[in-house]
């Protein structure tokens, strides 16, 4: 795993890419080594997935075997992390920018870390606010994420904002792809 000083600048990169600030792609690693080493953000955000999945079983208040959800969850979890960099192999050649795939492999993966960030905050003011008040930020994050996810698109790609929303769009379709296939072999 990275030391914690390199994972802090790859997390500024991700914070400027935030604010809207493209040269927040230059605090990333493009080498081979730094697109590998860009998916241990898997592990430094899997604590907050947790907690997301965790809030989104307590919330709905159903009664769920753990072992099967758990199951579920964890192979959907790293599998929707592979799900797209393969589907984007053929994307940027389809659109001409293959030579642009590291940058949005590597700019991705490392920004998981402020979209978690992000989609936590509603759950932590849940312990002060209504439970409608919870939901509606949930509905503006994640609307502010996906604008976030899709900024970083069209900033790695250097492409055009048709392409960049054709891009998240296959990202968001494969993850569902991921979730319903895993849930429908695990779960039933």
């Amino acid at each position: 795993m990275p030391p914690f000083a390199e994972i802090r600048h790859y997390f500024e990169g991700a914070w400027r890419l935030a604010r809207g600030d493209a040269g927040g792609m230059e605090h990333f690693d493009f080498s081979a080594d730094g697109f590998w080493r860009s998916f241990w953000a898997i592990v430094v955000v899997a604590p907050g997935y947790a907690i997301l999945v965790a809030d989104q079983y307590n919330r709905r208040g159903e009664s769920v075997a753990f072992w099967p959800i758990f199951t579920a969850e964890t192979l959907s979890y790293l599998l929707g992390w592979a799900a797209f960099p393969l589907l984007a192999i053929w994307l940027t050649r389809m659109f001409g920018v293959a030579e642009r795939y590291v940058p949005l492999i590597v700019a991705l993966n490392w920004s998981s870390m402020v979209q978690i960030g992000a989609l936590l905050v509603p759950i932590a003011l849940g312990a002060v606010l209504s439970a409608a008040m919870v939901e509606f930020l949930f509905v503006v994050v994640t609307g502010a994420v996906l604008f976030y996810h899709g900024f970083i698109i069209k900033t790695a790609l250097d492409c055009t904002v048709g392409t960049a929303v054709t891009v998240l769009a296959a990202d968001l379709v494969a993850v569902m792809l991921v979730n319903g296939l895993i849930f429908s072999i695990v779960v039933g």
